[in-house]
This record gives C-alpha cells, structure tokens and sequence, in this order.
C-alpha cells in the first residue's frame, strides 16, 4: 500500500462516475474544437482519459472479469489503448492491442468537408483503415456507455 499525505484526495471523491463525467466533457471539447490544435489537445485527453476508467471500473462496483473482457473484445476500446499509450509515453513499448501501433494524422477532406477551415480532419490509420477521430471517439463513449447502463455495476 502506498503511504499517502491524506487518507483521502478529492480526486477519488466523485468515484468512477467523476471520470466518466470527465471523459463526456473531453468529448465535448473534441466536438467542439475550432483548431487543428485544439482538437490534437482535446483528442489526446479524450483517449488518456476514456482508457484510464478501467481502472476506476474496480470492485466491489464492477467485476474485474467483466471490465478485462470489455477493454480486451471491443476493437474500439484495444485502438483507445493503443491512442491513450502512445500519446501518454511517445511510442508503445509492447506490442499494440490493434497488431500494429496506429498513426495519427491529418487528411485533406475537400472543399468544406472537413472539421476545420484548411478542409481538414484528425484521422486515426489502423490494420489498414481510416478512421475519422471524433467518430472514433463516439464509438468508444458508446461503448462504455452500454457497459455502464448494462446493470454489471454491483
């Protein structure tokens, strides 16, 4: 057991709810970004926190045999892994959930296609495909969100 300052920090107050509140408010920040930067930024913490809720997701709340299997048979949740790791430690230091590590990048979408005003788009290349990153980033939120509605939650 770790020695804390405290007994308690007002980080753990709010539960695994307080992080999936978060994950929704980065989500909406990522919708809403109006710069390539913006949406870099809100991308990354959307990721870093959407795959740091498994380990709120603890008992005696959740089973850890349903939250491993979750994380482990959602192709979504395996890129977020992946996405949350490489932006959090520069390069993946074992083997990729998705095979191969992803790539971020940007990509000319055509004449008022895109998210921003340069008509690009943040897309995520995986096992050969191209993926939108917001959409990605819904896929996951929807994921978690039939999980947690799902009644596993002791």
């Amino acid at each position: 057991m770790v020695e804390r300052e405290l007994p308690w920090s007002w980080h753990r107050s709010s539960g695994w709810r307080g992080q999936w509140e978060r994950i929704r408010r980065w989500h909406r920040r990522l919708i809403d970004a109006a710069t390539p930067e913006e949406a870099e930024d809100f991308l990354y913490a959307f990721f870093q926190n959407c795959y740091s809720l498994r380990d709120w997701l603890a008992p005696p709340e959740f089973q850890t045999r349903d939250v491993n299997e979750l994380f482990e048979n959602s192709t979504d949740l395996r890129l977020c892994r992946d996405i949350a790791n490489m932006t959090k430690h520069f390069e993946l230091s074992r083997q990729p959930a998705t095979g191969r590590e992803p790539s971020l990048a940007r990509e000319y979408a055509g004449p008022g296609q895109g998210w921003f005003e340069d008509d690009s788009n943040l897309v995520v290349l995986s096992d050969g495909k191209n993926l939108d990153a917001r959409e990605l980033a819904a896929r996951c939120l929807a994921v978690l969100e039939r999980f947690l509605a799902s009644g596993r939650a002791a």
